[in-house]
């Protein structure tokens, strides 16, 4: 846990407060919306790691990475389907426009 706080919430708000000149201001002026998102999928990362670290304590490195690249296959392979991001077209190098030609 003291890894987690330390690496996923005191170093990167110090390096940001070194390295961003008025971050306060800087924060204060970005979209809503963007910086709610990436919030909330950093807390997913952040609690996935602490998952994981505490699977490889229960269950073993073995079985934990075997359970992970399974997943990550999986979800890999799925994802695109369930989002239509998939190709139809071989040759096809971008998304279809609606006037009937192909993007490039």
């Amino acid at each position: 846990m003291t890894q987690a706080v330390w690496c996923w919430f005191l170093w990167p708000i110090i390096g940001a407060a070194l390295t961003i000149p008025d971050l306060k201001d800087v924060l204060v002026e970005a979209p809503k919306l963007p910086m709610l998102f990436s919030f909330l999928l950093s807390l997913a990362y952040g609690i996935g790691g602490i998952a994981f670290n505490i699977s490889i304590r229960y269950i073993g490195f073995a079985l934990t990475y075997a359970i992970a690249v399974g997943l990550s296959a999986i979800l890999g392979t799925l994802a695109p389907l369930g989002t239509g991001t998939t190709r139809r077209d071989p040759g096809q190098t971008g998304r279809q426009r609606g006037d009937g030609r192909r993007g490039g």
